[in-house]
């Protein structure tokens, strides 16, 4: 793991005190006296005016952490991420290794990530002819070198399902001073304790060195949280279906009118996107959507994102039954000619599962869980604003959305009870009022004319 400090707010204890001098005073503040910041920033913080430590920003860049942690990372709304792609770059061979007491822990571990890897590197030469024929039916003009490079990314985005949340990933990451507080607080609480631990560790003291009166009042992190383990009677997978779930609730009709106004006079050119903001769009704020999902981990963590809709969800660890293995299947798996990919893939899931229970036997089992794959169903609960959802589904409808957080969106708009007319793909939107290029993706465009009809006529496998 690398942590660098590559910007941060200068002067962040003046910026806070002045601040905070500006909501009782008779003008604007814009400097104050040392002797006013020692006495003011601790004061506030200690008093619960947390609001003022918003506003110093750090922003990191972390090179060589888990995607596993990355998702603990991710589960809050206040932070900005700029993380390397799974779909767009080919996994190198490099994973977090916990540290553990006997060597042959480290060995089979190391050798059931290895297997991993090399599964995901045959699944790309096995899927590549499959992913080959499906763009080149989408793209029948396009060179042979462009149509090879298409078919080996769609390839990499079924295959990386295999991978190890042990896997590494690179993020900038933009925090504020007290959001570093927080992560600080909860590191040893659940899962990830060692690495989460690691992490924030790092981060607190890169701010600490360069403005330590802000960070004074921070205290020990909170002690860890016992995690229930799932009960051996309980069976919430069956590995046969394999696929993402969903269940929501409806809109009232009234909301459906009231989007159905706001349409008329919106401007769908806008990329935007106001919802918040806007009086015109205020009153879809009124209105809450919650679904009941499972996910794979990787498409979670594309849902995560969305971090104006909260999701609930559980400790890996608690649900990790190392006696039933449970995946889910990626579409295009399913489809002819994937047939020995198929099989490749559920076979090294069987080998995974046999390895992770081996492992812990004489391991921790928070340690056996990074190596879970991508696949592994997480069960959430969300809840968000229909404004909130309609900035999702603008962006998850579109095609070049990855294809198993965009089949769940299809879903989620279903069950929303709202016209899929009225929340479709920016290219739709745009071709019911007229307005062209119809697809605004320029030199992007997915290679289909979704816009010509609804979505739920649109179907895909890469």
């Amino acid at each position: 793991m690398k942590v660098e400090l590559a910007r941060h707010t200068h002067n962040a204890p003046d910026l806070v005190a002045s601040a905070a001098r500006t909501c009782t005073g008779a003008h604007a503040q814009f400097s104050t006296p040392a002797d006013l910041q020692k006495r003011i920033v601790p004061g506030t913080f200690n008093a619960g005016h947390h609001t003022l430590f918003e506003y110093p920003d750090f922003v990191f860049v972390l090179t060589g952490i888990s995607r596993r942690l990355v998702w603990l990372l991710h589960d809050h709304p206040y932070y900005n991420s700029s993380q390397q792609s799974q779909r767009w770059v080919t996994a190198s061979r490099s994973y977090h290794v916990p540290y553990f007491e006997d060597n042959g822990s480290t060995a089979l571990y190391k050798e059931c990530a290895e297997l991993m890897f090399n599964t995901y590197s045959i699944l790309v030469g096995l899927l590549e002819p499959v992913t080959y024929a499906a763009v080149e039916a989408r793209f029948p003009n396009r060179r042979e070198g462009q149509l090879t490079a298409a078919a080996t990314r769609y390839a990499q985005e079924v295959a990386r399902y295999i991978l190890p949340l042990a896997a590494h990933t690179n993020l900038y990451h933009k925090v504020s001073a007290v959001t570093i507080m927080r992560l600080w607080r909860v590191s040893q609480e659940g899962e990830c304790a060692k690495e989460f631990g690691l992490l924030a560790s790092k981060m607190l003291g890169y701010a600490e060195q360069i403005t330590p009166l802000i960070f004074d009042s921070i205290g020990p992190p909170n002690d860890p949280i016992p995690m229930p383990i799932l009960k051996d009677d309980v069976v919430w997978w069956d590995v046969d279906a394999a696929a993402s779930y969903i269940e929501g609730s409806g809109a009232p009709e009234t909301l459906v009118d009231t989007l159905t106004n706001i349409r008329k006079k919106e401007d769908v050119r806008d990329a935007l996107q106001v919802y918040s903001i806007s009086k015109r769009h205020r009153l879809l704020a009124m209105w809450n959507l919650s679904y009941a999902k499972v996910l794979s981990h990787t498409a979670d963590s594309q849902d995560q994102r969305h971090r104006t809709i909260p999701g609930c969800r559980p400790n890996l660890v608690s649900i990790l039954d190392l006696d039933q293995p449970a995946y889910i299947i990626p579409t295009l798996l399913k489809a002819a000619g994937a047939e020995a990919a198929l099989s490749l893939y559920k076979r090294t899931m069987e080998s995974v599962w046999a390895s992770m229970r081996l492992l812990s036997a004489n391991a921790e089992r928070d340690d056996t869980a990074y190596l879970l794959p991508n696949a592994f169903p997480v069960p959430l609960l969300s809840n968000g604003t229909v404004a909130d959802h309609l900035h999702k589904w603008r962006l998850r409808l579109c095609l070049n959305a990855q294809e198993e957080i965009w089949r769940v969106t299809k879903q989620e708009v279903a069950q929303s009870g709202i016209p899929a007319d009225l929340v479709g793909p920016p290219c739709r939107l745009r071709y019911l009022r007229g307005i062209k290029p119809y697809c605004p993706e320029g030199p992007r465009f997915c290679g289909k004319k979704v816009w010509k009809g609804s979505i739920d006529e649109t179907d895909r496998s890469i």
